[in-house]
């Protein structure tokens, strides 16, 4: 009978391709979106919004990513790269997959409470947001990090709605949007 094979401590402590690509990630002036090499494709872009989003860690500082869609029509995300707190870049990268894939979509965090100096708030998509996903004619998602909520903005026509659990809630109107920032700086300014 052969002796069992121990691993050696430095073998225990490599990081994962994974958690690689997230500290270059970290690291670099412009972080790289590579596709997330733990990432299962799924058949809906839907799913693996929620997916991507479910491996975000908490924090400060807004963090964003890529939905790619394969040959094969199915999805899946990329590493999650950070930003500051109000904003985010990205380089985007198939990373170490072999097969070919294409740009499909946007999602990040919004971690702040909001501004109201500013009047931005982190449960809608900034002005930014919105000229980014119509720029690029990219689906984009956004996670407030308070509420857990998720919005999707349509580039193609202006749509913002819910999410809720992965299925598509109602569709929110600008004028919906603006009552429920309204009814949240009434309600503050009660509590004040």
């Amino acid at each position: 009978m052969a002796a069992p094979v121990l691993a050696s401590p430095e073998a225990v402590l490599m990081p994962t391709r994974r958690e690689q690509l997230i500290e270059e990630a970290s690291r670099a002036k412009i972080p790289v979106a590579a596709l997330d090499p733990e990432c299962k494709w799924v058949p809906s872009r839907e799913q693996a919004i929620i997916d991507a989003f479910n491996q975000i860690p908490a924090g400060d500082v807004e963090r964003a990513g890529a939905v790619y869609r394969n040959e094969d029509g199915n999805y899946c995300y990329s590493v999650p790269v950070p930003g500051t707190e109000r904003s985010f870049s990205m380089k985007l990268s198939k990373g170490d997959y072999p097969g070919k894939v294409s740009f499909d979509s946007i999602y990040h965090t919004h971690p702040q409470e909001g501004h109201r100096e500013t009047g931005i708030s982190s449960e809608n998509f900034s002005a930014a947001d919105v000229q980014t996903a119509k720029k690029l004619g990219k689906h984009s998602f956004i996670r407030n990090e308070h509420t857990g909520e998720i919005k999707h903005f349509d580039p193609a026509t202006g749509a913002v709605d819910r999410y809720n659990g992965g299925a598509r809630g109602v569709p929110i109107t600008r004028r919906e949007a603006l009552a429920e920032a309204y009814d949240k700086i009434r309600k503050e300014g009660e509590t004040s």
